[in-house]
């Protein structure tokens, strides 16, 4: 096959596809320089003819596996869970809970005595006294 190369409009030569390569491989011609051949509906840029389309490798995302534990720390054909080095500790957990349990305590405490500061034993509500003369 017989190509041709131009450049800004002009001529350049007409060489094979071997010959083109390594001419662009030399640094003879270029990427933006212009290649036709005979059945060709236009010229195109030759770095899409000396350069292969890219094909895309599609994404796989890696997935890591538990290592086994020791045989003298579990126990022989025991895996590490993922986030073993992550966990809590019951002691730990042990101490949020009671605190988070005392801060519910202190809560509803402060809201009951704001309740008995106005006078109220409890919540009413706005048509209570209706409600009681039934």
């Amino acid at each position: 096959m017989v190509i041709t190369i131009t450049r800004n409009e002009k001529e350049l030569g007409e060489w094979s596809t071997e010959e083109v390569r390594s001419l662009y491989q030399s640094g003879e011609l270029v990427g933006t320089d212009y290649y036709w051949y005979e059945g060709m509906a236009e010229p195109k840029q030759l770095r899409m003819f000396v350069t292969p389309p890219r094909t895309e490798i599609p994404y796989v995302p890696r997935r890591r596996t538990p290592e086994p534990v020791s045989a003298g720390k579990r126990g022989a054909n025991t895996t590490t869970p993922y986030f073993s080095s992550h966990r809590f500790s019951p002691r730990a957990v042990g101490i949020v809970s009671a605190l988070i349990f005392l801060l519910v305590v202190i809560v509803i405490y402060v809201i009951a005595s704001s309740f008995e500061e106005k006078g109220q034993s409890q919540p009413q509500p706005a048509n209570a006294d209706k409600l009681l003369s039934q």
